[in-house]
């Protein structure tokens, strides 16, 4: 017989609930071709798309990853996300803010499991995004962090 067709739900990792306009487009096109066309936000500010058969899993993934965003710690038993409260982006009156997001970053860093296996399985071993987006906070001006 015919294989089932099983959906899952992919929850994405998104420090300080920050999507870059091209990632949210890419998400948006996912969840319009392959999801059940509506992309969820989540109170942990991150990303869910729903509806995604078996067999469009492997394209999906391997999208969002090359998009610069990741699934890699999205669900489980595992640090799932590190949150900001809303602020603004760039406010030389609030310095605070960009050292929040910062170390908001860092940690979003330090708490990414470390194997190789995601890559393997999803992506035919081939590591993609090996800068997300949200590292550029990370790769700043240590001057520029100073909030006093």
């Amino acid at each position: 017989g015919q294989e089932k067709a099983f959906q899952f739900m992919l929850r994405l990792k998104v420090p300080s609930g920050e999507c870059p306009g091209a990632v949210y487009n890419v998400l948006d096109d996912l969840c319009e071709n392959y999801g059940q066309k509506d992309l969820r936000i989540t109170t942990r500010q991150a990303w869910q798309i729903h509806g995604i058969l078996k067999k469009d899993l492997k394209h999906v993934i391997r999208t969002i990853m090359e998009a610069g965003s990741t699934t890699i710690g999205g669900c489980g038993d595992i640090n799932r996300n590190v949150m900001l409260p809303p602020a603004p982006i760039d406010d030389d009156n609030r310095p605070q803010y960009r050292v929040a997001r910062h170390w908001a970053a860092v940690c979003a860093e330090l708490f990414v499991p470390q194997t190789e296996a995601f890559s393997e399985i999803w992506c035919d071993g081939t590591k993609l995004a090996s800068v997300q987006y949200w590292k550029r906070h990370i790769y700043t001006d240590n001057d520029s962090l100073d909030p006093a």
